[in-house]
């Protein structure tokens, strides 16, 4: 049996330890599997403090988060689908958006105030005198469960509306379009 002689040296990067390395062949190794998860290790602990910072610069990115005034609220049908509305719509179609503590928080905050903005310019009932949706259309995306958002439904569970509210609502808003119709898209 033949004496082996070290030929090589490999080199851990993560803790700088340089271990003899006993091979035939003369072939520089630069990680070895005694130091990979103390490599992999510190690579994963970059990765998360550059998340991190990441995380805290985006809070520094402008949101704006508004509620203009009511110019024009739309002339109900009746307040039980106004109630039903406000419940289940009001946070995006109207200017009457209650902003909780997680619309503060980047990036939800991009997110939402998205939502809000596109709500509010194809459907809101705090300016009806801008053009809006037309009842087939609501009525379309309410019955499709579209609407409301279930991302929105996740943090507001009250919005989830049964069937027998479903209904109400969509009566109740064909009423109020007839009564008093938006200005067409």
């Amino acid at each position: 049996m033949t004496a082996k002689t070290p030929y090589s040296v490999r080199i851990c990067f993560a803790d700088d330890q340089i271990q003899p390395y006993y091979t035939l062949v003369q072939i520089p190794t630069f990680r070895t599997p005694e130091c990979g998860a103390k490599y992999m290790t510190k690579k994963i602990n970059i990765g998360l403090g550059v998340l991190a910072l990441i995380f805290v610069a985006i809070q520094f990115v402008p949101v704006e988060r508004t509620n203009p005034p009511i110019t024009g609220e739309v002339n109900w049908a009746n307040e039980e689908t106004r109630e039903i509305a406000k419940k289940a719509c009001f946070d995006c179609h109207s200017h009457e958006t209650i902003w909780p503590w997680y619309s503060y928080v980047a990036p939800l905050s991009f997110r939402i105030v998205h939502h809000v903005n596109h709500g509010r310019e194809y459907l809101n009932f705090s300016d009806w005198s801008q053009p809006n949706e037309d009842f087939d259309e609501i009525k379309e995306v309410i019955d499709e469960g579209e609407m409301p958002l279930w991302d929105y439904l996740l943090m507001h569970s009250d919005a989830k509306l049964t069937p027998e509210e479903t209904e109400a609502l969509l009566s109740g808003l064909y009423e109020t379009y007839k009564q008093d119709p938006p200005v067409e898209r």
